[in-house]
C-alpha cells in the first residue's frame, strides 16, 4: 500500500507543442518563422465520433482523393496510429505525421480510418512508415510526400522512421545523432 498521493495526468501533442522552450517539439515541429502550428490533428479536427472504424488490416481502398483540393499544402497529424510487433506481436503505438503538397489531396477522415487501419498489421516500424509513404504516392500522386512515424519506446530502444520525396523534407533532428530529439508525450 502506497502511503503517498498518486496524481496522474495526461498531456497531448497540442501541450508540447505549446512549449517555448527553443529546443523543445515547437523548434522542431512549427513551420515559418512565427512558429505558428500547421499540423493538423485528424482526430481532433474532424468530428469522428459518427465515424466507423472497423477495417483493422491494412486497406490502401479505404484512401479517397480530393481533387483540385484548396489548399496546395496540408500537414496531417495523428496520435491513432497503432500496429504489432512482427516478432513478438507486442503493440507498437505511435503518432504519424504527413506532409502533402501537390494539386490533390486526401479526404481527412478516409486517411484516419487508413491509419487505424493498421491496428491489427504485423511489422516493424519501418515498414509501416514505407507503407503509408506507398499507399499515399500511388493514391495521390503528389508532388512532395513525407511520412514520419513517431512511436512510443519500447525497450529502450528509439525507432522513428521518415520517408520523404525530397531530401531537403527529412526533419532536422530525427537524422542527428548529435543533436537531442524532443520527444512526443508518448514516446
Amino acid at each position: 500500500m502506497l502511503k503517498t498521493k498518486v496524481q496522474v495526468k495526461v498531456h497531448t501533442n497540442a501541450y508540447v507543442l505549446k512549449d517555448t522552450n527553443i529546443f523543445t517539439a515547437k523548434k522542431e515541429w512549427m513551420h515559418g518563422e512565427d512558429c505558428t502550428p500547421s499540423y493538423i490533428t485528424l482526430e481532433d479536427e474532424y468530428p469522428i465520433e459518427d465515424v466507423e472504424f472497423t477495417v483493422y488490416q491494412e486497406s490502401p481502398d479505404l484512401l479517397r482523393e480530393i481533387e483540385d483540393a484548396p489548399s496546395e499544402e496540408v500537414y496531417y497529424h495523428s496520435a491513432l496510429l497503432k500496429s504489432n510487433c512482427r516478432v513478438t506481436s507486442q503493440p507498437d503505438w505511435g503518432d504519424v505525421y504527413i506532409y502533402l503538397k501537390g494539386k490533390n489531396t486526401v479526404d481527412p477522415i478516409s486517411l484516419l480510418q487508413y491509419i487505424v487501419s493498421f491496428r491489427d498489421e504485423c511489422h516493424f516500424h519501418e515498414e509501416i512508415c514505407e507503407a503509408i509513404y506507398k499507399r499515399l504516392m500511388d493514391t495521390i500522386s503528389p508532388d512532395e510526400l513525407s511520412v514520419r512515424c513517431l512511436y512510443a519506446r519500447r525497450g529502450g530502444i528509439d525507432i522513428n522512421p521518415e520517408r520523404v520525396s525530397h531530401e531537403r523534407l527529412l526533419h532536422h533532428t530525427l537524422s542527428q545523432v548529435d543533436v537531442p530529439h524532443i520527444k512526443t508525450p508518448k514516446q
